[in-house]
């Protein structure tokens, strides 16, 4: 499970809900270094295995149902903060100009910036959090490439759910491209966003993907039926990905080969 640093739970209490859970822990690249070291330096303490560097969100889209200056506090109010970037004894006016705005409106100007994120910043934070570093939002081989000679132990394939740049590629089409620009390296590829099925779960992994992320589908089940809905989602998955599996021949995930799939492009090539 990766863990929002935008959550308003504090993430100490969700990895103690579950000792044996495996937990990455996302991050942006803040502008204030001192608040995002004294972030990065307590994720080992409390159970995390990873950070994930969110690599696509510089900027925040224009996502236009949230127009208008009111955006950050409708999604956050007194009750429900960013409680996340505090350390234990902080106070928020230490790093406010306006200690009675909310936190939220601050360190949404802490993420963005006007340029790319600067991929330096991969060493800085594996030094500081002395855990593995997971690059989230690459989209082409050049850029996973680049993320893995800066540092990082794995590429994370995403386009942000279509929700940063539009008419950006499909996860999917980009995945061999990724694989082959990281060939000979120990990176490991992750890959999300569009993932509906078992069968797409069976698709990545015979492309080359190490694992595969949900996110929507978790969300609806949340909706749907709170936590027993998240858990049925994952039952429907994990059942399709099985069904799939032995339709296909496959007796473990270590046998899901490329072999498996047709890429379309060929497929239609070979029929005319």
């Amino acid at each position: 499970m990766t863990l929002s640093s935008d959550s308003t739970v504090p993430c100490r209490e969700i990895t103690a809900a579950n000792p044996d859970g495996i937990f990455f822990m996302q991050s942006y690249a803040l502008k204030n270094k001192d608040l995002h070291r004294k972030m990065l330096c307590r994720l080992k303490e409390y159970g995390f295995k990873a950070v994930v560097l969110t690599v696509d969100a510089a900027v925040l889209s224009k996502r236009r149902r949230q127009f208008g200056p009111s955006m950050n506090r409708r999604l956050y109010s007194k009750q429900m903060e960013l409680v996340n970037y505090l350390h234990e004894g902080d106070s928020r006016a230490i790093y406010e100009d306006d200690p009675g705005k909310l936190w939220a409106d601050y360190i949404f100007k802490q993420v963005n910036d006007s340029t790319p994120v600067d991929l330096g910043i991969i060493p800085w934070i594996k030094s500081h959090s002395k855990l593995p570093l997971i690059a989230k939002g690459i989209l082409t081989g050049k850029a996973a490439r680049e993320a893995v000679d800066h540092g990082a132990d794995a590429v994370w394939i995403s386009n942000h759910g279509g929700r940063q740049l539009d008419t950006t590629p499909s996860t999917i089409d980009v995945l061999s491209e990724v694989v082959e620009a990281v060939k000979g390296t120990e990176a490991e590829i992750y890959i999300d966003s569009g993932v509906r099925s078992g069968s797409d779960v069976f698709k990545a992994l015979a492309l080359g993907a190490r694992a595969v992320f949900l996110g929507r589908p978790v969300l609806w089940g949340l909706a749907a039926g709170g936590s027993d809905g998240v858990l049925d989602v994952l039952s429907i998955f994990k059942g399709e990905l099985e069904h799939c599996m032995v339709l296909s021949g496959c007796r473990n995930i270590n046998s899901i080969t490329r072999g498996h799939v047709i890429e379309e492009e060929k497929y239609l090539t070979a029929k005319l």
